[in-house]
């Protein structure tokens, strides 16, 4: 089943597409026994619902039966069922049941070359002689294809619906970047990192972690907004940079109430100032803090925020219970 006309039209991704979310291509396939396929497709129609088409197609199905019972034999070889079947697939063109036509709808990103690449390797030259299951799993092999429902619509037509993945983040690894999905697969390569409305990440073993991380920043939406890259650490922890650049280092087992503290600090303006380069909250009962050359760099206790609100002892800078050097 080969493909001869395909219609559509380039997308964001510089493969066949159409700028709608449920845009259509049609695809025709050959007719191995008629050059003009599309004519014999039409007569096709005719064909089966005439007297002759009615037998042929009864006699059809009782030689499924039997070549069905003959492949399940543990004495029939494989070349011997081949043959079966490709009489058999032959057998459904000649009865106008050829396959002439593919439509493909539901994609966005896929290249309709891979798409009817997949089809074609489990795909006979009649809608009979189609492996649906086979062509099924072919198409989720492609990276952007989530899933797929292949159904023949008798007598010619193979309806073939698209459901794809959606892209969730970049992911920068070894100097390239990836857009991923929630589940961490790989879809596509792109050319950098900045991808409008897609949070970034990186680090080994980033892709499948992210979305934990991101679920657990549902209810601290403003500091998520604000984070401009997500880096995993050791594939163990989180590291995140905000607005001014400013690094917040995360512990590997990530709580609620760390989330809470990195909240309690940001609303604080003493604290959250122009000159605050990294806060590490790895330590449960301290808060390390480093700023500018020329501004107080040392470590808050647990004691010296109010996890219910944002208060700070009134001194002009936070308790510094030992002295630390930024970075």
């Amino acid at each position: 089943m080969q493909p001869i006309k395909v219609e559509s039209r380039k997308s964001i991704s510089g493969q066949t597409s159409q700028t709608s979310d449920d845009w259509r291509v049609v695809g025709y396939a050959s007719d191995p026994l008629n050059r003009n396929a599309r004519s014999r497709a039409k007569s096709g129609k005719s064909f089966v619902r005439s007297p002759i088409g009615i037998l042929t197609l009864s006699f059809l199905a009782l030689f499924m039966v039997v070549a069905i019972a003959i492949a399940q034999s543990p004495q029939t070889s494989r070349s011997f069922s081949a043959s079966i079947w490709d009489g058999i697939d032959q057998l459904a063109v000649r009865a106008g049941l050829g396959t002439y036509q593919i439509s493909l709808s539901g994609h966005r990103y896929s290249s309709d070359i891979d798409l009817f690449a997949a089809l074609n390797a489990h795909s006979g030259k009649s809608l009979i002689g189609v492996d649906v299951t086979a062509a099924t799993n072919e198409l989720a092999k492609l990276s952007w294809v989530e899933s797929a429902d292949i159904q023949r619509k008798f007598p010619d037509e193979l309806v073939v619906r698209i459901d794809e993945r959606r892209p969730f983040a970049v992911w920068k690894l070894n100097e390239k970047f990836w857009l991923v999905d929630m589940s961490g697969r790989k879809l596509a390569p792109v050319s950098s990192g900045h991808q409008p409305g897609l949070p970034e990440i990186s680090g080994e073993g980033a892709n499948g972690e992210f979305a934990r991380l991101w679920s657990a920043l549902d209810q601290f939406y403003k500091i998520r907004s604000e984070i401009s890259l997500f880096r995993y650490v050791g594939m163990r922890r989180w590291s995140l940079t905000l607005g001014g650049g400013v690094v917040v280092e995360l512990p590997a087992d990530l709580t609620v109430e760390t989330l809470q503290k990195l909240k309690t600090l940001r609303n604080n303006g003493r604290i959250w100032s122009s000159d605050l380069k990294s806060v590490d909250l790895r330590l449960a009962d301290r808060i390390s803090i480093a700023r500018g050359a020329f501004s107080p760099t040392g470590t808050l206790s647990a004691a010296d925020l109010t996890l219910s609100g944002s208060n700070i002892p009134s001194s002009s800078s936070p308790t510094i219970l030992s002295s630390q050097q930024g970075g």
